[in-house]
């Protein structure tokens, strides 16, 4: 089962800025209102923006108001970033993986939500599949054999970033079963 070994937040809610790295038992302490129930939030909302969207997971929190972090002054953009062992079958080499996700108003908006920036690096014994995206613009460089080769992908018309709803899923069509591995539905 796959293992989350590092949460890095920042501007989600409360919470400007942390890096943590988890054990098999990590135990929250602090003073009440410190943000121990936001960094929990923080792993709940990534669960659901890969289950669902990203946009159905700033739904039930309110939207991206009650996510941005808003003292001392409001912030434009919150980002969540975590690192993952993952256990491949059958007893090999563990495998890790990290993720991360900007989510934000687009740059010249003062309203609207959307992906500004995208990235996910699987490491295997085989070599390493990586995928980045900011800008409305996909970099891949897929797996096997240590492979140097990189997919371009860009919109046919302006690079404006990602609607938030298409995000997630884009990906999951572009890197097949490198991203099966990242991905927690499966």
């Amino acid at each position: 089962m796959p293992f989350i070994s590092r949460l890095r937040l920042k501007n989600y809610k409360s919470i400007a800025q942390c890096d943590v790295r988890l054990g098999p038992l990590t135990i929250l302490v602090g003073p009440n209102g410190s943000g121990k129930s936001n960094f929990l939030d923080a792993l709940e909302f990534l669960c659901r923006a890969v289950a669902t969207s990203p946009n159905q997971a700033l739904e039930e929190r309110g939207g991206l108001e009650s996510v941005l972090r808003q003292v001392p002054e409001t912030s434009n953009s919150f980002s969540i970033e975590v690192e993952v062992a993952v256990p491949w079958w059958p007893a090999s080499p563990e495998i890790t993986a990290s993720y991360e996700i900007e989510i934000g108003r687009p740059e010249h908006s003062a309203r609207g939500v959307a992906v500004l920036h995208e990235s996910g690096v699987l490491r295997g014994p085989d070599g390493i599949a990586t995928f980045s995206s900011s800008n409305g613009r996909a970099d891949l460089a897929p797996a096997g054999e240590r492979s140097h080769g990189v997919a371009i992908l860009e919109p046919a018309t302006n690079s404006r970033p990602k609607p938030l709803r298409k995000s997630l899923r884009t990906h999951e069509l572009s890197l097949g079963a490198t991203h099966d591995s990242l991905d927690r539905r499966r």
